[in-house]
């Protein structure tokens, strides 16, 4: 797809992008771009491996290769300016793709905001449940997760909250958190009430606003199932 060159290399920021003339062209014709990082393929000294993915003719293709020493906004910014720069010179239109999927990770997703104010930047649905997965580990449910079965079902249902429309989120949550099976299950384990409160905070009274997450008909808005970037990521 075009010669192969390093597109920007700033080691003052730790930065190497690897692209082509051509494969950049293609960015700025999709309309759904797919942002996935891994950290198990990475060579010194960088520490994330980042690749960017376009929705191009029916496929999802492979399209921006960059290594990273770090991985705050300030990095993410670097990169999506960079990017914009590229496009703007190679063509007059501005790359402005309509929607954006990442990782569930902030600096990710707040560098996207910035940069794409008018693109739709959404997470990923499997690292969503990942995340909240990872809380259920860390409160010291897992064990009781695989012995119970209602409290089994209690998680998946938190993790299906995604599948409502975004308008009746949160009254289901609440709802949800209400019933009495929640309740008398908050009395057997009292860590899934830490973990209630953890999800209210984080999912949806203050870092992720339940649009980023919701997943309610996005598969209906997208010619792909848009709902994670599993297929991008190798995982």
């Amino acid at each position: 797809m075009g010669n192969r060159f390093p597109s920007k290399l700033d080691n003052g920021w730790g930065i190497a992008v690897f692209s082509t003339t051509q494969a950049l062209r293609c960015l700025g014709q999709c309309n759904d771009i797919y942002i996935s990082d891994t950290f198990k393929s990475t060579p010194a000294p960088y520490k994330q491996f980042l690749t960017i993915h376009g929705f191009y003719r029916d496929r999802v293709i492979p399209l921006v290769f960059l290594l990273m020493t770090d991985r705050n906004v300030a990095n993410y910014r670097q990169i999506l300016g960079h990017l914009k720069r590229r496009y703007s010179r190679l063509t007059k239109p501005q790359l402005t793709p309509l929607n954006i999927i990442s990782d569930f990770e902030t600096t990710i997703m707040t560098a996207a905001h910035t940069d794409f104010q008018n693109s739709r930047i959404m997470g990923c649905f499997f690292h969503f449940c990942k995340s909240v997965w990872r809380r259920v580990q860390k409160e010291g449910l897992r064990r009781s997760y695989n012995r119970s079965a209602r409290l089994k079902r209690c998680i998946r249902k938190l993790m299906a909250i995604a599948y409502l429309p975004v308008a009746v989120v949160r009254q289901n949550f609440h709802l949800f958190v209400q019933d009495v099976e929640t309740r008398n299950l908050c009395r057997r384990f009292q860590c899934l009430r830490d973990l209630l409160l953890y999800f209210e905070r984080n999912y949806l009274e203050c870092q992720f606003q339940p649009a980023t997450w919701n997943v309610y008909n996005r598969d209906m808005d997208f010619k792909i199932e848009p709902i994670t970037t599993l297929r991008v990521s190798g995982k």
